[in-house]
């Protein structure tokens, strides 16, 4: 049914991903349900079903409803312990200044690693997972931008960037979290240093990935 309702995305066919996904949904659901407290494989299905309903919604421009099933998606992932409506602005922004600093650091540290043009996608099941965990974050900023919620947004995108930086390959997700700082930086105000910095990396990633951007 995943499957299935992945390739009809794909194709823009939203009614039919709709019940597709909603069914597989439907099945995980009531299979962890029946395996009471156990079920580990099963619920691990949840994140990526949600991501992929959120898409839907996204594209079929309800941004709220994408927002709420992004949310309980990064909370099925584990990654997030509740909503991120539920922090403060001053978690959020000491949250975003320690990304921003940890991104300093791979930028000048000589040896850092950094996901290489051309690799093939993610099939390992934890590289899986944080390509599905960036994509959430990523089509949130993007969400939270159209709804100037600009710390959220921020939030958003640099964890998007930090988790599809430790992707063995380059990603189109990286590029898109580049741009949603660029859109960040300039809303807010920031240095012409910094807003030049996001878009010659949204543009060389862009570059790298060819018409996979």
């Amino acid at each position: 049914l995943t499957l299935l309702g992945d390739r009809a995305l794909d194709n823009f066919s939203l009614v039919e991903s709709e019940e597709l996904h909603t069914a597989a949904l439907n099945i995980v659901d009531a299979e962890a349900a029946a395996a009471q407290g156990g079920g580990g494989a099963v619920r691990a299905q949840r994140g990526p079903l949600l991501r992929r309903i959120a898409r839907r919604h996204f594209l079929q421009g309800q941004h709220k409803a994408a927002e709420a099933r992004l949310n309980e998606a990064l909370v099925a992932f584990e990654i997030e312990r509740q909503p991120l409506e539920g922090y403060t602005d001053g978690a959020l922004a000491w949250r975003s200044q320690l990304m921003r600093l940890a991104h300093l650091r791979k930028v000048f540290l000589p040896f850092s690693r950094w996901p290489q043009p051309g690799g093939p996608p993610p099939t390992a099941p934890e590289e899986r997972r944080l390509a599905e965990v960036a994509t959430c974050y990523e089509l949130l900023s993007q969400i939270y931008l159209m709804n100037h919620r600009i710390r959220l947004a921020d939030y958003c995108a640099r964890r998007s960037l930090a988790l599809g930086l430790r992707l063995a390959s380059l990603a189109p997700v990286v590029a898109r979290a580049y741009a949603d700082l660029l859109a960040v930086t300039a809303a807010t105000g920031g240095s012409r240093r910094a807003v030049a910095y996001y878009k010659a990396q949204a543009l060389g990633a862009c570059r790298q990935l060819g018409e996979d951007a």
